[in-house]
């Protein structure tokens, strides 16, 4: 039903729009058919077709200025116990602010010259009719005033109304695509942002407590090692929080805690690979530990084992942790010459299905890897 009178209401506006139109395409082409005729008479075509599309264009470009929506924002004040924030985004309102200041001083100096406006008229149309060979100055000058005001005042009508029905519209729209497309990069980079704090802050605190080389290998060995982090890739396969912010934060709490106990047990890059290969199907929960991993311990080996473990993924999210992997391993110089178009191959593969913000990743990974 809610689609129903949407779209009901789209095709009345379509039809409102269209009705308009064909008012204005009307009236413009009986204008411009007498232009045609008086100035094939006179022999001065060019110069009443260029007078009338002038006029034309000024009238539309005034209304246009007068048509422009002006657009209320800022900070609203808190309401008992909520705080606003300090910080909100807004829209570019310089058009506005140029559109409502010439309004005004359009309208301001009509009014003060309003008597001084028929006089100016009279020399506009003298110095039309000085381009016409018409030998009755007369009629020239009635010609004159009739295209100027006549197309002027079409002009001014159609600018106003189309920027009022269609522009504002389309300027609404746009203005708030851009603000949640800003609003939906600002959460993702906060979310990366308090990723990447939590890895820092994890791997200096490893390197006081990490054991020993001989410690971390007894330990990685042991059974119940590797199945607490399969454990912990099933717990993050298993996160489905409602909202999208909430669920990112979540599951980057998720790949951290998974990235950094394996890092303290002395779990490689190389150990989760060879279980996920001895244990199919492979989790992609395992992958995003493999990616966290690389992350905070990037080695030359781990460009091969994200190749294969990077293939065939599905979740977003994984991808942008190999995404993000792939960027690390880069930045150490451990991506070789031979690697670098398969690397590019795996990353141009995950556009498949990808939103925005893992658009922004790989197009940004690629650009990395190609500079």
């Amino acid at each position: 039903m809610f689609t129903k009178a949407g779209g009901d209401a789209e095709l009345q506006y379509s039809k409102r729009l269209r009705s308009i139109l064909v008012f204005f395409v009307i009236f413009t082409v009986l204008g411009l058919i007498a232009v045609l005729v008086y100035g094939c008479l006179t022999g001065s075509f060019g110069t009443c077709m260029i007078w009338a599309l002038a006029c034309l264009v000024c009238g539309a470009a005034i209304g246009f200025l007068f048509g422009i929506p002006k657009i209320l924002q800022g900070s609203k004040p808190g309401n008992g116990d909520k705080e606003t924030p300090d910080y909100q985004m807004h829209v570019n309102t310089n058009l506005t602010e140029i559109s409502d200041w010439l309004t005004k001083i359009i309208v301001g100096l009509g009014l003060v010259k309003l008597t001084k406006l028929p006089p100016y008229l009279t020399a506009m149309a003298a110095s039309f009719s000085d381009g016409i060979n018409d030998k009755n100055r007369g009629v020239a000058m009635a010609f004159g005033y009739g295209t100027i005001c006549f197309f002027s005042t079409l002009g001014f009508l159609f600018g106003y109304l189309f920027t009022r029905l269609f522009l504002s519209k389309a300027l609404s729209i746009a203005d708030q695509d851009s603000l949640q497309q800003v609003k939906g990069q600002l959460e993702i980079q906060i979310a990366n942002l308090e990723s990447k704090q939590g890895l820092f802050a994890h791997s200096l605190a490893q390197e006081g407590t990490a054991p020993a080389a001989a410690q971390r290998d007894l330990e990685a060995s042991r059974p119940e090692t590797m199945d607490t982090l399969v454990k912990m890739a099933d717990e993050y396969m298993d996160i489905s929080i409602p909202d999208w912010a909430e669920r990112t934060r979540a599951k980057d709490a998720k790949a951290n805690d998974m990235g950094v106990y394996a890092l303290k047990n002395g779990i490689t890059a190389q150990t989760i690979f060879e279980y996920m290969q001895s244990h199919p199907p492979a989790s992609e929960g395992l992958v995003i530990a493999l990616a966290t991993l690389v992350n905070i311990n990037p080695h030359q080996s781990d460009v091969q084992i994200l190749l294969l473990a990077g293939l065939h993924l599905t979740r977003l999210h994984v991808r942008y942790r190999v995404l993000l992997a792939i960027v690390t391993l880069q930045k150490k110089g451990f991506i070789e010459d031979k690697d670098k178009p398969r690397v590019i191959d795996l990353v141009s593969s995950y556009k498949e299905k990808a939103d925005g913000t893992l658009l922004q990743q790989i197009d940004h990974t690629l650009s990395f890897l190609n500079s």
